[in-house]
C-alpha cells in the first residue's frame, strides 16, 4: 500500500458541480437527466489549505485536478488554490482537466499567471464547431477556443484533448492542425470504452431520445456487451488485481474530502444505474463491498481529510490493511473490473483509453 512517505501524486475533486451534460458522465443519465445519487459539494480555500497543507505539498510531485462529477474551474476558489500551490512548492507539477467553457478571458489570463511553471491544462475539445457539442452538451466550442487562446497567450501550457467518436473521426487531422496553429503544446486522442452494445443514447430532460452516439468504426478499444460481462463474471475468481494507483503512488480525494486509493473506488456510493443496464448487478455488488470495506476501518469519518490529515489517514493500519487485504483476496469487483488482469486480457482500463493517433 501507499504510505505518506512514498506518496507522489494526488488527484483532487474540489467540486462536484459542472455546467456540461456529457452523456457518458456519471453526473447524469444519458445527458439530460441528473444522477439522483449526486450530492453536490465543493472545497473552500481554507479546506484546500488545511488538506493540501505545507507538509503534503512538499511530499508530493504532482496534483491533478480531475473529478468523477465536477469541473474544477467552476470552484470560485480555484485561482487562489493554484496561487497557494505555486508559492508553497514552485517545483510541483499541476495538471488540470476541464471542458474550458466557463469563466472570462481575463480569468484564464490570471490562471496562466497563477500556476507553477510545470503545468498543463487539458481542454476537452471533441471535434470542431459542428461536432464538439454532440458529446460535450452544454459547452460552447467558440468560448473554449477563446479561453484557451487567452491562457496560451499568457504563457499557459495547454493540451487539446479529443475523444474520437464515429461522428468526429474525420476531423482528427484538422483538429490537430488547428491545435498547432493556436499554440497548444500537445494533442491527445482517445477512444471511449464506455459504450454499451455499441452505442450510447442521448436524451433530453424529459427522457425523450434525441440521438445516438457511436464509437469510431476502426477502434481497438472494447466497449461493454453481454458477452464481455459474462466472460468477466465467469473468470472473476482468476483475476489478479494490478493496482494502477499503487504504481503511480497516487491517491484520490473527493469533493466531500474523503480519501480513497482512486476515483473508481471513490465514486461507487454515488453512481446510479437503471435495472436494465448491463452493469446494474455489478454496481449493486460494488456498493455492498464498498460499505463493507468502509466499516473495516471504522466508518467514513476515518477517511475524511477535513477531520484527519492525509498523513494520519495513510498511516492508519486499518485503512491500509482493509484495501490491501481486499486486493489480495480479489474481494472488490470494481478493482477487478478496472485493474483486473487475466492472461492476454485486460477488461477495462482506467478512464477512456489512449490510442495511436495516426488515424
Amino acid at each position: 500500500m501507499i504510505t505518506f512517505e512514498s506518496l507522489e501524486s494526488i488527484v483532487l475533486e474540489i467540486t462536484s458541480k459542472c455546467q456540461a451534460s456529457c452523456p457518458m458522465c456519471a453526473r447524469n443519465l444519458f445527458g439530460g437527466i441528473t444522477n439522483p445519487n449526486l450530492i453536490e459539494d465543493g472545497w473552500s480555500l481554507d479546506d484546500y489549505k488545511n488538506i493540501i497543507n505545507y507538509e503534503v505539498l512538499n511530499q508530493i510531485k504532482e496534483i491533478i485536478f480531475c473529478g468523477n462529477f465536477g469541473d474544477c474551474v467552476i470552484n470560485s476558489n480555484f485561482l487562489e488554490m493554484c496561487r497557494y500551490t505555486a508559492v508553497t512548492n514552485p517545483n510541483i507539477k499541476v495538471q488540470i482537466h476541464t471542458n474550458g467553457s466557463m469563466r472570462t478571458k481575463e480569468w484564464w489570463k490570471e490562471l496562466a499567471q497563477a500556476l507553477p511553471k510545470n503545468h498543463v491544462v487539458k481542454f476537452a475539445l471533441d471535434g470542431l464547431e459542428d461536432t464538439h457539442s454532440l458529446y460535450r452538451i452544454g459547452t460552447n466550442y467558440h468560448k473554449i477556443l477563446e479561453n484557451a487562446k487567452s491562457f496560451i497567450e499568457n504563457k499557459g501550457t495547454a493540451e487539446w484533448a479529443m475523444i474520437r467518436f464515429d461522428h468526429n473521426a474525420h476531423q482528427v487531422e484538422e483538429a490537430r492542425e488547428l491545435s498547432k496553429k493556436l499554440g497548444f503544446t500537445s494533442f491527445s486522442l482517445k477512444d471511449s470504452n464506455r459504450f454499451t452494445n455499441g452505442k450510447q443514447k442521448v436524451v433530453d430532460k424529459n427522457n425523450n431520445l434525441l440521438y445516438h452516439l457511436y464509437p469510431y468504426k476502426k477502434t481497438k478499444v472494447n466497449g461493454i456487451d453481454s458477452s464481455s460481462v459474462d466472460y468477466f463474471l465467469q473468470n472473476l475468481n482468476n483475476i489478479k488485481i494490478d493496482c494502477v494507483a499503487q504504481k503511480l503512488k497516487q491517491i484520490y480525494i473527493d469533493t466531500h474530502g474523503d480519501l480513497y486509493p482512486c476515483c473508481f473506488t471513490a465514486g461507487i456510493p454515488y453512481h446510479y444505474m437503471q435495472s436494465d443496464d448491463l452493469l446494474y448487478e455489478g454496481l449493486k455488488r460494488a456498493k455492498k463491498e464498498h460499505k463493507k470495506i468502509i466499516k473495516k476501518f471504522g466508518g467514513k469519518d476515518k477517511i475524511n481529510t477535513k477531520k484527519y490529515t492525509v498523513k494520519e489517514i495513510l498511516s492508519n493500519k486499518d485503512w491500509v490493511d482493509a484495501w490491501a487485504n481486499s486486493w489480495n483476496r480479489d474481494e472488490l469487483i470494481v478493482c477487478s473490473k478496472i485493474c483486473g488482469k487475466l492472461p492476454k486480457k485486460i477488461f477495462f482500463s482506467p478512464k477512456e483509453q489512449h490510442v495511436n493517433d495516426d488515424s
